[in-house]
């Protein structure tokens, strides 16, 4: 390698002043890279190192430094970077200033080899002596992120690029968050061999240089003597056979299991992946350099990096693009960082969120599907709302920005907020979920109160029929007190939404009623679409109908 190469100079100035554990984190890597004091690379040299620090053999490329295993852990670094289409002379530099810069720790004058200086804690003249208690309790600490403690997601076995390429190993070495790093699996001692003739014996045979030729010279002792020696050899030969039979082959750490997700887009959340079960890769789309699915119990979650920032920048344009067929919706666009979440009339809600530094990546949830089979049970699993998605995004601890508030929290229907949303408007007004309410046949219902002593009962009926006897018993009702029973037609043209108005006078209670439903309109003109199942009713002790409806109109219509 060139004396003058800046790249491995750069990788010991890192490890030096941020740590070892820089080395094998590559957004830890690009960071350090460009801190004061560090040799300057040219983007391509500084995007190979990276590349070579994201294939997760760093740590076994430490491991092996200065032995017979380092130039086939090197190889297999080279082969898996290349895949990822880089170029092949590139990339052997590349993983030659790694060999350099770890070797740099076992030479004459570097820190004792029996310790691990990759990953030693936030002072690196204080590594961790191989096997410490301390070392063990890290690692343990490490294996979390809501998983089956009896698994290890770090050391699951992958068909991927570096599984194919590592040829077994001796010794590996996982990581965690990028501040510690296990210690290594030390090699067992060679087996000592069994010494082909006694300390002690003959004169003649513990003073000849040739003990066989020796024990020629008495036929009967010759062969004696060959016997033991092929014994002997036998022997050796079935220890070092059943040696080798019996060593496991060295665990390669799986890109996919949910501490390498977690580490790998971790600026999306501090808790990204808690309560995750897997993660799987998808097929890259164009621009986009990698792209996973995770699942939880209730809900998937897609992350993707892309190869650019303006690449990510049209996926984000696309995601969160305005329309009018959102019911609620809430943005905050910055450029480097943007949330996005909203609903459509379907009752499909998305929660998106990406950054952009220091690399493009993003993360979205929807609940694209109404119900889904679970397992081998068969239940059905109900769909989820826009306010529990916002509350898993709000779970994931994302430090880029502060989302907007969710308008009608109170409602999972986007549908029914809707119905609700001038109406929300009001100054003193209450609302709450009230699944005990009085309408037995709702999906969803909310009973809000309002300083002029209006009560109303938002409700999302749960089927057509029931739908039907709702307008049946409420909207004709046959308590209306003779005379005061009025309908008409109300309509927000803006918003392509109406339905029908209905108000009377209860004669069992002398009560005011007014009775509303909601049904979104074809903007091409073509007439209502199919109610949406949202009613809405409203009532007042001392207003008459007509006064009611009035307050209504002055609030719910815009």
């Amino acid at each position: 390698m060139d004396a003058h190469d800046p790249m491995p100079a750069a990788l010991t100035r890192v490890a030096a002043t941020h740590g070892g554990a820089a080395l094998i984190d590559p957004v830890a890597l690009r960071a350090a890279l460009g801190a004061t004091g560090v040799p300057r690379l040219a983007p391509h040299e500084a995007d190979l190192l990276v590349a070579v620090s994201g294939s997760g053999l760093v740590p076994r490329l430490r491991s092996a430094a200065g032995t017979a295993d380092e130039d086939a852990v090197a190889q297999a670094a080279v082969r898996v970077v290349i895949a990822e289409g880089h170029s092949d002379v590139a990339v052997r530099r590349a993983v030659d200033a790694f060999v350099t810069a770890l070797r740099g720790s076992a030479r004459p004058g570097g820190p004792d080899p029996s310790t691990v200086v990759l990953g030693s804690g936030t002072d690196p003249t204080k590594p961790w002596p191989i096997g410490s208690a301390e070392a063990r309790t890290k690692l343990d600490a490490f294996h979390g992120l809501d998983a089956d403690p009896t698994q290890d997601p770090v050391l699951d076995t992958v068909s991927t690029a570096a599984a194919a390429a590592l040829t077994p190993a001796p010794a590996g070495l996982s990581w965690d968050d990028g501040t510690d790093v296990s210690a290594p699996v030390t090699p067992e001692p060679p087996v000592t061999p069994i010494p082909l003739v006694a300390p002690s014996g003959p004169a003649d045979l513990r003073t000849v240089g040739n003990p066989l030729a020796a024990a020629l010279r008495n036929g009967r002792t010759a062969v004696v003597a060959l016997c033991v020696a092929g014994a002997t050899a036998a022997a050796i030969g079935v220890i070092a056979l059943n040696r080798d039979d019996a060593q496991e082959p060295a665990p390669v750490v799986d890109r996919f299991a949910l501490s390498q997700v977690a580490q790998r887009y971790r600026e999306l959340g501090a808790a990204l992946l808690t309560g995750a079960r897997r993660c799987v890769p998808l097929a890259p789309q164009v621009g986009e350099v990698e792209r996973v699915r995770c699942d939880f119990a209730d809900r998937t979650l897609d992350l993707v990096q892309y190869g650019s920032a303006a690449q990510l920048r049209l996926e984000r344009a696309r995601t969160v693009d305005s329309t009018i067929e959102w019911v609620r919706f809430g943005q905050v666009l910055d450029r480097d960082a943007t949330f996005s979440m909203h609903e459509d009339r379907t009752g499909t809600a998305t929660v998106y969120w990406d950054s952009v530094l220091p690399r493009p990546q993003s993360a979205v949830m929807t609940n694209s599907t109404r119900s889904e089979e679970t397992g081998e049970t068969g239940a059905a699993m109900a769909r989820l709302s826009l306010p529990e998605l916002v509350d898993f995004y709000d779970g994931r601890r994302f430090g880029g920005l502060t989302r907007p508030e969710l308008d009608a929290a109170q409602f999972r229907s986007g549908v029914l907020a809707d119905l609700a949303q001038n109406d929300l408007n009001e100054r003193e007004m209450q609302c709450r979920a009230d699944p005990g309410g009085p309408f037995r046949r709702a999906a969803e219902q909310v009973t809000c109160t309002f300083r002029e002593g209006v009560t109303a009962w938002y409700v999302l009926v749960e089927d057509p029929d029931s739908y039907a006897v709702y307008r049946k018993d409420i909207a004709s009702s046959a308590n209306a007190v003779p005379g005061s029973h009025h309908s008409e037609a109300w309509e927000v043209t803006t918003d392509h939404k109406g339905g029908t108005l209905t108000y009377y006078e209860e004669s069992t209670t002398s009560q005011s009623v007014l009775y509303s439903e909601l049904s979104y309109r074809d903007p091409a003109g073509q007439g209502p679409q199919e109610p949406t199942l949202a009613i809405a009713v409203y009532r007042h002790p001392t207003m008459s109908p007509a006064q009611l409806k009035a307050w209504w109109h002055r609030t719910a219509v815009d």
